[in-house]
């Protein structure tokens, strides 16, 4: 069972990665890149929709995955939320992750196409953005120095545990 997780993993960082080779990509303008509606519907998929907070490792999450804000964590518990305001909380959520990828890419001055950066964005939006500051991991290098195949995917695949324990949304994303 592990052994098929793991090729399961591995399958499916491979088409993940895909979309961060493309042979002809664009410069990245750090003003102008944004998620793709593609990729906000793909994670919104994968995240499934919660109504209500959940305890998610490190924090409440509700909507899609998204950060509960502490404010409104009550309320949520109590009423829900609507899926317009998970959209908000997600875009929000979003945002903040676009900057910092798109201000890694600028930083070090890196080419990459939509594909590249939502995946980027999906990836910081469910591990967090400290990735891009730690220059001594396999993910770093392997996206600074245009990393293809197997090392990618390697590279991807360390970011597929939660807890200490392979997650399975994290395996598919």
């Amino acid at each position: 069972m592990i052994r098929l997780k793991r090729s399961l993993c591995v399958l499916l960082c491979a088409v993940a990665v895909f979309g961060l080779l493309n042979i002809m990509p664009l410069k990245a303008d750090a003003a102008a890149m944004t998620s793709s509606v593609e990729m906000v519907d793909v994670l919104k998929q994968m995240e499934g929709f919660l109504l209500y907070p959940k305890w998610d490792y490190a924090q409440y999450s509700v909507g899609y995955g998204t950060r509960c804000p502490e404010e409104k964590r009550a309320y949520y518990s109590t009423y829900g939320i609507t899926e317009e305001e998970a959209l908000a909380l997600l875009r929000e959520e979003l945002n903040d992750f676009e900057e910092q990828v798109n201000n890694f890419i600028v930083k070090r001055n890196l080419t990459v196409d939509q594909g590249q950066f939502d995946a980027l964005v999906s990836l910081s939006y469910n591990c967090g953005g400290a990735w891009m500051n730690r220059t001594n991991t396999n993910l770093f290098r392997a996206v600074t120095s245009g990393g293809k195949g197997e090392d990618l995917i390697y590279a991807f695949t360390l970011y597929s545990t939660a807890g200490g324990k392979y997650e399975e949304g994290l395996i598919r994303r």
